[in-house]
């Protein structure tokens, strides 16, 4: 018991230290000032200039100009590929046709002579209103 006690003791002693370890280690890798994210960085809201965004859209516009193709913009409307917006007309009625069961039953005698009856549900269409 006492051996067995002791190893845990020494695993445990190792692991902290490789915890410790590797705790320092981080913090090495890491500035000594963090720099990465201060107020004024995050107040300055103003685009930059001369990056990639820039070069796409002036190629775009001369590209455009050489053409000589009109530059239109669209909105992306659900009505272009559905047809207008329906306009729901509350007071008008209208008749549709849905299928409900009702329930059919055969009276026979059995093979004993005994009045049995076996009752089935059966489709059938109905006009409603709505």
């Amino acid at each position: 018991m006492k051996g067995e006690d002791t190893l845990m003791e020494r695993r445990q002693f190792l692991a902290g230290l490789a915890g410790i370890a590797g705790a320092a280690a981080i913090a090495m890798a890491l500035p000594r000032h963090a720099n990465a994210l201060t107020a004024d960085t995050l107040t300055d809201t103003t685009p930059q200039e001369g990056g990639l965004l820039d070069e796409l859209k002036a190629g775009s516009e001369e590209s455009v100009k050489a053409e000589g193709v009109e530059v239109a913009q669209h909105r992306g409307d659900r009505h272009r590929r559905h047809g207008p917006p329906r306009r729901h007309h509350h007071n008008r009625r209208r008749r549709v046709r849905r299928r409900q069961f009702r329930q059919v039953c055969n009276r026979y005698r059995n093979r004993w002579g005994a009045w049995v009856r076996r009752c089935r549900r059966e489709p059938i269409w109905v006009w409603h209103w709505i």
